[in-house]
């Protein structure tokens, strides 16, 4: 029995001494890689923006949330952090999600993993294999929050009354605009949109379209009412008198006037402008009744704002008794 105990009481000691020294080692290992506290933050923000620049361009500007403060070690490995980033480039686009990052000789920070808030939540039964399991939850819910971020609410509104209600989203080079069931999509990247039936039209398609049609219009202007011809005229080759005012933006003509006031976002302003003037071309080319002209010119001059506006209100005095449509745009 006494021999029995002596032999436990050696393993104990011999489990406890190895714990502490794997322990140590471990310790010793994290405190030889992980910069001290006056350079944690400046090189990890450097080597952040050093890793995104390629892919996502110049002037980045970058933050993070450590998920938790401490670092996890695994066996020889460099130690690890896990961070939440945000980030913009130069045009505004938003860039966010979970990144695993090694410390290496208290002198850098090496990227091992990077993932967007969309391949978080379609691998959600995976990321237990790349982050610690008790940060999963954190991480899907910033996930799902950043997912939602992007997208905008508009409402349509004609002499005061909804028209429809569309649902833009705008995620990397696409966006989604849905409207019931029906959903219409757009390559923000290779600017082109998605015809069902025909498949990719591309923004050069359009061009040709467009001044195809115009040369077209030009033809039959003396043979539409007479009442109209002034509008159609100034709509092929349309000006505005531009007043601006903080964030406000006043485009008149006597015959479509814009007034554009407040703010939605700064974010992704660039994303959704080429949206904008890609569903242009699209409403021309698939309703066939104004040219996209007047539309793009005000486009133009909405996106020198830096910023998604919260209402666009459209009058047309060139034509009579025409509605007044308005857009509501919220997050």
């Amino acid at each position: 029995m006494n021999h029995r105990i002596s032999l436990l009481l050696v393993f104990v000691f011999l489990w406890a001494t190895c714990s502490r020294e794997i322990s140590w080692g471990a310790e010793s290992h994290i405190t030889a890689n992980i910069p001290g506290t006056n350079d944690f933050r400046p090189f990890l923000i450097r080597d952040l923006t050093s890793y995104f620049t390629p892919k996502y361009g110049k002037d980045l500007k970058l933050d993070y949330e450590l998920l938790r403060d401490t670092p996890t070690q695994w066996g020889s490995n460099e130690p690890e952090f896990y961070l939440w980033l945000r980030a913009t480039n130069a045009e505004n686009k938003v860039i966010e999600g979970a990144v695993r990052v090694g410390a290496v000789e208290k002198k850098r920070f090496d990227v091992t993993c990077f993932m967007l808030p969309d391949e978080l939540i379609s691998s959600a039964d995976q990321l237990v294999l790349i982050f610690p399991e008790e940060l999963i939850e954190k991480i899907l819910t910033k996930a799902a929050g950043a997912a939602l971020a992007g997208d905008l609410s508009v409402d349509l509104k004609v002499d005061t009354q909804t028209l429809m209600q569309i649902r833009l989203s705008i995620k990397g080079d696409f966006a989604t605009a849905t409207v019931g069931d029906e959903k219409e999509v757009f390559n923000l990247k290779q600017m082109s949109w998605l015809d069902t039936t025909n498949g990719w039209v591309t923004l050069e398609h359009c061009k040709k379209w467009v001044e195809q049609s115009k040369t077209k219009s030009k033809k039959g202007i003396d043979s539409a009412p007479e009442h109209l011809r002034a509008f159609l005229v100034w709509s092929l080759s349309p000006t505005f008198n531009v007043e601006k005012s903080n964030s406000n933006l006043r485009l008149t003509s006597g015959q479509v006037d814009y007034i554009i006031e407040g703010k939605v976002t700064s974010d992704n302003v660039d994303g959704y402008f080429r949206y904008a003037a890609l569903n242009a071309y699209k409403k021309a080319m698939v309703e066939k009744k104004l040219p996209p002209f007047s539309e793009l010119k005000a486009i133009d001059e909405m996106k020198k704002l830096g910023h998604i506006p919260r209402t666009i209100t459209v009058t047309m005095p060139g034509i009579p008794k025409s509605p007044v449509i308005e857009m509501i745009i919220s997050e």
